[in-house]
């Protein structure tokens, strides 16, 4: 007596067990690594791909739910899928939404910008680590101008606007020497770190522009704790600095990604090079 065939709905739910269970796993070794300090610049790519990866099956869920394959399941079995992938969000408390920059620079205004809506969100603390490589070309100068422009402006307002809000940005750049150099900045981003140093002079600590050793190859930014943006690199040519290819945004409730980059965010900070940016370095 031959076996029934498996429906079309076990099959489903089934490879999509085994794809957060993968995506799951991955993830839970990486973090494991992570926290033990064992894990390199590779262990952060498969941790972002875990990561991208659990995000892809959630957006897979809900874009499919209306697709015509899925007609063949039962109400009681989608009603059973939809319930066990809330369980899995919940526990997780991951979520992850991605930014092209090649759909950003099509935007009118930075309205429609998560990245720049998830910072200008913030409520307690805006913490940013930079990356400014000795050419001055800053990655995000694949980004059009104007939308950066309008971005950092209004991030000066955030702690003018709220007086519990801490708005602190570490540049990580090359030594000469043994010193910290700033390199020559685009004209705008100049005026942002004047504007950061003005306010520094007006609300004390709650602002703080730093200068860090390069230690960390990409630029990351955490928003009030719960919520991490992390930029995805790319290289035009052999040699080139690397530019913007995409953002992810990852809002993280339980802090289980946070921690590890709020312990870089920590590393940064208490290196015996890090020192406070003065107007001199922006000349």
């Amino acid at each position: 007596m031959s076996r029934p065939r498996p429906s079309f709905a076990a099959l489903t739910s089934y490879s999509r067990r085994v794809a957060v269970a993968v995506a799951g796993a991955v993830l839970g070794i990486v973090l494991d690594r992570f926290t033990r300090g064992t894990a390199g610049i590779s262990a952060l790519s498969v941790l972002i791909v875990a990561a991208s990866l659990i995000a892809l099956f959630f957006a897979f869920e809900e874009q499919t739910r209306n697709m015509n394959g899925l007609r063949e399941l039962t109400v009681s079995g989608a009603t059973e899928l939809r319930l066990q992938v809330a369980e899995l969000k919940r526990n997780l408390s991951i979520n992850v939404s991605f930014q092209a920059v090649s759909d950003l620079n099509t935007f009118s205004d930075i309205s429609s910008d998560v990245v720049a809506q998830a910072m200008l969100g913030a409520k307690r603390e805006l913490l940013i680590v930079d990356l400014l490589p000795a050419s001055g070309d800053r990655p995000d100068a694949s980004m059009r101008s104007d939308l950066l422009e309008a971005q950092w402006k209004a991030i000066l307002r955030l702690p003018q606007d709220n007086p519990r809000l801490s708005y602190k940005r570490l540049c990580q750049v090359h030594t000469s020497g043994n010193s910290l150099i700033m390199p020559p900045l685009e004209p705008t981003f100049a005026a942002h770190c004047v504007g950061m140093l003005d306010l520094k002079q007006e609300l004390g600590a709650r602002v703080s522009l730093r200068l860090a050793p390069m230690r960390y190859p990409y630029k990351f930014i955490i928003v009030d704790g719960d919520t991490l943006i992390v930029e995805l690199h790319r290289y035009e040519r052999d040699g080139a600095d690397p530019v913007v290819d995409k953002e992810l945004v990852i809002r993280d409730a339980k802090g289980i990604l946070i921690d590890v980059f709020k312990a870089m965010w920590d590393d940064l900070a208490d290196r015996p090079e890090t020192r406070t940016a003065v107007r001199t370095d922006l000349i």
